[in-house]
């Protein structure tokens, strides 16, 4: 890695959470100002070309993307084992969004124990890195079109930091965008300052 952050948050939540609203947010208030890091971004792109699937398509929350869904988590999982390394595709996604070249990274999608603990390497060590759960309730996510499936909100990649305690903060998500925006101020500061 050439360049260090100053700033890294990590977004984690589950299906339908709101995360990836989060992370819309985050980026259109600071536009080309951070680093937006997609660890599923090259997960999608490779199985993409692998598989023969749509990568833009899978980049969605679609019903499409719901099909390769399991067979994605699988081919993933198997990748990192046989290359012996838990974060391969976080680096990837890292190296993809030049984010070496920023002073705040946004890792939008972090869903196991490595994806956080990556951060907690040497390198990082003089960076300050905000570790963020967005919640909702089981009835908000049924409204935003979650249904509980089996082989996936059971599997890693939506559990995998259920036990995770070391939240810099839980942010929850069941109320209006206004009451989202209020709670993520302590956040934008953070950057704000960061980026200052």
């Amino acid at each position: 890695m050439s360049g260090k952050p100053v700033l890294v948050v990590i977004l984690s939540g589950k299906r339908k959470s709101g995360k990836d609203f989060v992370a819309e947010l985050i980026e259109k208030r600071y536009r080309n100002g951070l680093a937006v890091i997609h660890i599923s971004k090259p997960i999608k792109q490779k199985y993409a070309e692998l598989h023969g699937a749509a990568f833009d398509e899978l980049m969605k929350a679609s019903e499409y993307k719901e099909q390769f869904r399991l067979d994605m988590v699988k081919w993933s999982e198997k990748e990192k084992l046989d290359r012996n390394d838990q974060a391969y595709f976080l680096k990837l996604a890292i190296e993809l969004e030049k984010a070496q070249e920023r002073k705040v990274w946004l890792v939008a999608d972090a869903r196991r124990p490595a994806d956080i603990g990556y951060f907690d390497s040497p390198q990082f060590d003089s960076v300050e890195i905000i570790k963020v759960r967005i919640q909702a309730t089981d009835e908000t996510r049924k409204s935003r079109g979650w249904m509980f499936t089996k082989n996936i909100d059971d599997a890693t990649t939506e559990c995998g930091l259920d036990n995770f305690t070391d939240w810099t903060h839980v942010i929850d998500n069941n109320g209006t965008c206004d009451e989202l925006v209020e709670r993520l101020n302590v956040i934008f500061d953070k950057i704000d300052q960061a980026l200052t």
